[in-house]
């Protein structure tokens, strides 16, 4: 009796201790923050951010010094913009829902139409410690599922990193090799999150990577090009417009400025 009482305890637990190892106490764990995949570049109007230049600003951009932070931000955030538009949108569209669970995976499931044609998007996480490792699929109708992308999470969801992956590309489920785009991020809030995006070395300019910052207002690009190694710092208020760039091939290294009105100004 005693030795049946003890195996019980015992076994007891060793449930608990499974249980809440993970630390969710049963509960879905947050996805990934929108915030992890995005790049504002509001502040430099354009294709790349979404916004027209209107007359106003055509007028006043003609500072050299903003107008060649403009271009750079530019080049980039529509590089990494088109990449993420599918997955952010998936991901959003996929967790309206709430989710169900099993062994131990958490999944969520939604069919969406996208330009006329039935999309099965499934979103799964496993904990895995402290860890949460994540991935989303799509399957069009008579289609083979194909993985938008793979990211492994804190339990809080607020860091982590992601790998992305091109639908284009056949065998690319799940092969780091083969993957467009990767970012390590640390998202707390909107105005307070660093994204480190990056170019898998088996792509064309592999190497390359740009670090997003936000605080309050404040944001920073800084933009290492590969093979050019060519390196350029680009600070800039997102409410007053105010900023600087330091760039190895923008005048000669120096640090550069413009004002709220995107003219040159001394720094």
């Amino acid at each position: 009796m005693t030795r049946s009482l003890f195996v019980l305890t015992f076994a007891i637990a060793l449930v608990a201790c499974d249980s809440s190892s993970t630390g969710l106490d049963g509960n879905a764990p947050p996805p990934l923050p929108a915030a992890a995949f995005e790049l504002n570049a509001d502040a430099f109007p354009g294709p790349s951010s979404g916004l027209e230049a209107d007359a106003s600003t055509a007028r006043l951009a003609t500072g050299a010094n903003y107008l060649n932070a403009a271009a750079r931000v530019g080049i980039v955030s529509t590089v990494v913009g088109l990449n993420l538009v599918l997955p952010v949108e998936a991901t959003r569209r996929v967790t309206r829902d709430e989710p169900t669970v099993e062994d131990g995976v958490w999944t969520w499931e939604r069919t969406t139409d996208v330009l006329g044609t039935l999309v099965d998007l499934e979103l799964t996480a496993r904990a895995d410690g402290s860890e949460i490792d994540w991935r989303l699929t799509s399957t069009v109708e008579d289609g083979d599922p194909f993985t938008f992308y793979t990211a492994t999470t804190d339990l809080s969801g607020e860091t982590g990193s992601w790998r992305l992956f091109n639908p284009d590309e056949a065998g690319s489920v799940g092969s780091a090799d083969l993957a467009v785009l990767e970012a390590d991020f640390d998202v707390r809030d909107l105005d307070d999150r660093e994204v480190t995006f990056s170019v898998p070395n088996s792509r064309d300019n592999g190497g390359s990577t740009v670090l997003y910052r936000t605080d309050d207002d404040e944001q920073t690009f800084d933009w290492l090009d590969q093979p050019e190694d060519d390196r350029a710092l680009i600070v800039w208020d997102l409410d007053t417009r105010e900023g600087s760039i330091v760039a190895d091939t923008y005048n000669s290294g120096e640090r550069a400025c413009w004002d709220s009105d995107l003219e040159d100004v001394e720094c």
